[in-house]
């Protein structure tokens, strides 16, 4: 079965139609007529820099084409140009983040904030969070589904590190999509971790860190693509049943197939999938504000998480 990101609903449950979307689209109107004059007025002004940064260091005797002042003067006005034809696009985004992802937020009963995030403080010690020493998060959308607490935001992560000449450098080690959802009628005894295939040995490395040993799955082609690690192996098979196992496979994102991370931990469901795009970000300035795909794109990524939701009320804590 097609990852379900690669199947959107059929219609959007937002609605179109709304004063606040129709006022949005006349400014995305007027911002994409302000980017093609500025691009015109950018492709006269730019030849002329070049010729008058050519023209100073000739006067100078100096040979423009190897003299640092040429092209100092050259990008510092391609740099400005740049900024300036880019104004109207960056507006435009505050905009639509202001006016359709809290629309789509309260079609399920939701709220969005643009710098929020996801509260990885409830699951610090899960095994799929790599080290990190900075977080980034933004476009946090979050409510109550069926009792449970669901979170939604874009994630970046940060490791900070030391090079052979003692400089401190930062690398990312996460960026992308996370999913945190708090099950109050669901509690772990344990703890376990999904990994993908490809991470094998830093699974097994953050698995063993944290007490976790590898869980022998019965779904063989789930096995093939991911390895599951776990405190407790009965905990483990139960709480990856088939309908758990099929939800996670379903959150595999056409564009990062095979790599979506899963902890259940402290009463807790995070996913992590890591996609370089930028999901809640708006469509390119010359789609209409009111283009119903690009608002069942943004509705499907939240029925993602509460799919998750739905694969709980198959759970059922074993007695012990």
């Amino acid at each position: 079965m097609p990852p379900l990101s690669a199947q959107p609903p059929v219609q959007p449950v937002t609605r179109l139609d709304t004063p606040d979307l129709q006022m949005l689209e006349d400014y995305r109107l007027k911002a994409l007529k302000a980017r093609r004059d500025r691009l015109a007025v950018s492709a006269v002004v730019m030849p002329c820099v070049v010729y008058a940064a050519a023209r100073f260091v000739e006067n100078h005797d100096l040979v423009f084409w190897k003299n640092v002042h040429f092209y100092l003067l050259v990008g510092m006005a391609a740099f400005i140009l740049f900024h300036w034809i880019g104004g109207a696009r960056r507006q435009y985004v505050e905009d639509y983040k202001d006016t359709v992802l809290p629309m789509v937020a309260a079609a399920f009963n939701f709220r969005y904030l643009r710098s929020g995030g996801v509260p990885l403080s409830k699951v610090t010690d899960a095994a799929i969070i790599p080290p990190y020493t900075t977080i980034k998060t933004e476009d946090l959308f979050s409510g109550d589904y069926k009792g449970a607490a669901v979170h939604v935001s874009e994630l970046d992560l940060w490791q900070r590190y030391e090079t052979m000449d003692n400089k401190e450098r930062e690398k990312e080690v996460f960026s992308g999509l996370a999913i945190l959802i708090e099950l109050p009628r669901v509690a772990f005894s344990g703890h376990t971790a999904v990994f993908p295939r490809s991470q094998t040995i830093s699974a097994a490395l953050q698995g063993k860190l944290r007490g976790l040993v590898h869980v022998d799955m019965v779904d063989p082609y789930f096995e093939k693509k991911y390895r599951a690690y776990g405190t407790d192996q009965m905990e483990s098979r139960f709480v990856l049943h088939p309908a758990m196992v099929e939800r996670i496979e379903r959150l595999d994102h056409p564009l990062v197939p095979g790599k979506v991370s899963v902890a259940f931990i402290n009463g807790c469901v995070l996913v992590l999938v890591p996609i370089r795009q930028n999901l809640f970000e708006p469509p390119a300035l010359a789609i209409p504000a009111t283009d119903a795909d690009s608002i069942r794109m943004l509705e499907h990524e939240l029925q993602q998480a509460l799919g998750l939701v739905d694969a709980f009320e198959f759970y059922r804590p074993q007695a012990r």
